[in-house]
């Protein structure tokens, strides 16, 4: 279980998160998915279409936001994630 966990995290982060890549959500979220998040409105988000919604919003504030995802610890169903963030910047 943990590398398909762990394969499913990084391609949470590389392909939906840096590269905006929404199509993809169905394959890795559950339908049912709830996320929470104190800066919500409502504190969490219901459903990948919903969460969609959200991630396009956050996008759109954010378009050069870059997360890397480093593993620190992998167990049984836990990985324990550092995830640094910022934006791209490119020198003139």
């Amino acid at each position: 279980m943990s590398a398909k966990m762990t394969m499913l995290v990084r391609r949470f982060y590389e392909e939906i998160i840096n590269n905006a890549e929404f199509d993809k959500l169905d394959e890795i979220l559950d339908p049912r998915i709830i996320w929470h998040d104190p800066l919500l409105p409502a504190g969490e988000v219901r459903g990948v279409e919903n969460f969609k919604n959200i991630l396009e919003m956050f996008r759109s504030a954010f378009p050069d936001l870059h997360i890397t995802v480093k593993i620190r610890l992998k167990r049984a169903n836990k990985l324990l994630l550092v995830l640094p963030y910022g934006a791209r910047i490119e020198e003139t």
